[in-house]
């Protein structure tokens, strides 16, 4: 029953949410100091694409992180060249992803 239950609780997450969710559960990871959004923008629509669910716009996106998860973005330069990119590593935005996942299931 738990399972089902989490399985649900899944399934009615936001597409941006089950993506993070999969990623910070999967052994995908990033491993830079800084997070270029571009780059976890891409993998966002790539899994969209996968699941045929249409993918939230860049800045809507990055509004949602911003919101929901506190995460904003720099502007830092990486390999010459100036780039927007959140602050945090994979590994610390997948510890506030569950961090904010597990108050939600709380809630319910």
């Amino acid at each position: 029953m738990i399972a089902s239950k989490q399985e649900h609780i899944v399934s009615t997450l936001p597409p941006l949410f089950q993506f993070m969710k999969d990623r910070c559960l999967s052994k995908y990871t990033i491993l830079k100091p800084n997070l270029p959004v571009q780059e976890f923008y891409t993998k966002y629509t790539e899994y969209c694409e996968g699941k045929g669910i249409k993918p939230l716009a860049i800045a809507v996106a990055s509004r949602v992180i911003s919101n929901e998860l506190e995460i904003n973005s720099i502007r830092p330069y990486i390999n010459g060249k100036q780039v927007k990119a959140y602050n945090i590593t994979q590994e610390e935005l997948c510890k506030k992803f569950l961090n904010k996942a597990g108050s939600m299931n709380r809630m319910k």
